[in-house]
């Protein structure tokens, strides 16, 4: 069941690339380095997908850009998650965080660039 599940999730994303309203944001570094990749579908649903594992003791938490200040999503552990956005938000950047995460990024890994 899990093998099925794999399979429509990876499916779902991969046809939703055909979309012309889908955004593809590569996230790298401050340096310039790929960490990652967002998928943005114009229904508000993204995909963010890492390269590397977290530190230890760290979790990833998503930040919401558009207008003002960066927007605290929700915090995960492994390199890939999905994510409900608001409307507001137009693209997604990622920090390492400690567990619970911050009102505010403080070591971003990973900024939007089309």
């Amino acid at each position: 069941m899990a093998l099925g599940y794999g399979a429509y999730f990876g499916l779902s994303w991969t046809l939703a690339l055909r979309e012309p309203s889908t955004q593809v944001l590569a996230l790298v570094s401050s340096e310039g380095v790929p960490v990652g990749r967002t998928i943005i579908l114009r229904d508000g649903r993204a995909l963010v997908v890492l390269k590397a594992p977290r530190p230890s003791g760290r979790v990833y938490q998503a930040w919401g850009l558009g207008e003002g200040a960066p927007i605290p999503l929700s915090t995960f552990r492994l390199p890939l998650k999905t994510f409900r956005l608001p409307p507001e938000v137009k693209a997604l950047a990622v920090s390492l965080e400690p567990p619970g995460g911050s009102r505010r990024p403080t070591d971003i890994i990973g900024l939007p660039r089309p």
